[in-house]
């Protein structure tokens, strides 16, 4: 008999693990979640944590732990939508930019290089104030601002790969444009594509946590990452666990992201 050997796992593979499993409890907040988020008890302001309260109560008696939980999964949605959209136009625009045609270069470089001139939270904000404040807008607003990122990024790529040797040699044994598609184009690009879409997704996270920390994210009292920061730096020497929390959990996805990032694009 042959010898069964362990096959090691690919350290992508235990990140994108890790991953989904912190974000899988995070989207099934009502199911891990002790307590009501929104359910005040102002006689248990600012306790430390326990084990009624794992993460302590904050201001208004809310229990922290759950008010994380559901605050995560209210982060994760918007980022998930603002990604969409970045994504879902950023690549369809990159792939027509990418094409050899002067005109269509002339007018994708001149538009997204303005859009690149301005900061990407500083554009949020713009269209933010322009459209009103709500998750809604959040949303729209931080995934309009990574459009141009996500074009420009496909663009090159496929770019690149456009005018390689083996490109060339395709075209003259006669390959239609389908074929070079399937078996060269995306291959080739998927990978790329794959890595930098988590970026993208990592930075709709911290621009909408940064909105909701502004208070532009809609109704104060949901729970939000980034409306729980802005909450807990009032008591943050008194009671930092207020704080701490969605910091940690803003950090530590952060940290996980861009490390999957990096594995996939290897």
């Amino acid at each position: 008999m042959s010898e069964i050997r362990n096959v090691p796992v690919r350290p992508q593979k235990r990140i994108a693990a890790v991953v989904a499993v912190i974000l899988a409890i995070i989207l099934a907040a009502p199911t891990f979640a002790p307590h009501d988020p929104l359910d005040t008890h102002p006689q248990q302001q600012l306790q430390p944590p326990s084990w009624e309260n794992l993460l302590g109560t904050d201001e208004l008696g809310r229990d922290v732990f759950s008010r994380f939980l559901y605050g995560g999964q209210r982060t994760l949605l918007m980022a998930s939508g603002a990604a969409v959209l970045a994504l879902s136009i950023g690549i369809v625009v990159g792939v027509a930019a990418s094409i050899e045609k002067q005109g269509i270069n002339a007018v994708f470089s001149t538009f997204m290089n303005a859009l690149l001139a301005i900061p990407l939270l500083i554009l949020a904000l713009a269209l933010i104030t322009v459209s009103g404040a709500g998750e809604l807008q959040v949303i729209i607003a931080t995934g309009f601002a990574l459009i141009a990122p996500m074009a420009i990024f496909t663009r090159a790529a496929f770019k690149e790969i456009r005018h390689q040797p083996y490109i060339t040699a395709a075209i003259s044994l006669g390959s239609t444009d389908g074929w070079l598609w399937m078996h060269y184009f995306l291959p080739n690009v998927r990978p790329l594509l794959s890595a930098y879409g988590v970026v993208i997704f990592l930075y709709c996270l911290l621009n909408n946590a940064a909105l909701s920390f502004l208070g532009l994210g809609g109704e104060p009292s949901a729970p939000e990452w980034g409306r729980m920061l802005a909450d807990g730096r009032y008591v943050l020497r008194s009671a930092p666990w207020v704080a701490l929390a969605a910091a940690m959990g803003i950090v530590m996805l952060a940290l996980l992201l861009n490390l999957l990032a990096r594995r996939l694009s290897r």
